[in-house]
């Protein structure tokens, strides 16, 4: 499987709206390899087609074009990372994927460094 990404580097991110521009033809989706398994089994692979190799066996998502897949990595107490929402895209087997991800933060992302900016800039 590709590179897993864990959120918890970003500061306190809120959710991640993925906007699908350019779908490929096959692979492509983005995998949930630490999830407990689809809560909705139908939802997986009989509604979306066959997964790749790497998003078999996992909760995923198959891209389609102008479709948006938004998570949160979060647990619900807003205090601590969601190890269920460590994610990866898969390998684009066939075509060309593209995305815009917006990324939606409940506090300032760096908000120490404005601050320390904030405060150079006013001569302390």
């Amino acid at each position: 499987m590709s590179e897993f990404r864990s959120s918890t580097h970003l500061g306190l991110s809120f959710s991640y709206p993925c906007n699908l521009v350019a779908a490929p033809e096959s692979g492509g989706e983005t995998a949930f390899p630490n999830s407990n398994g689809w809560l909705y089994p139908e939802m997986g692979e009989p509604q979306q087609g066959n997964f790749s190799d790497c998003a078999k066996g996992h909760v995923a998502y198959k891209p389609k074009m102008g479709d948006a897949l938004m998570f949160y990595d979060r647990t619900p107490d807003y205090l601590n990372a969601d190890p269920f929402s460590t994610h990866t895209g898969c390998p684009v087997i066939e075509g060309v994927k593209w995305n815009a991800v917006k990324w939606i933060h409940g506090k300032p992302f760096r908000g120490e460094l404005r601050a320390w900016i904030t405060s150079k800039d006013k001569g302390y």
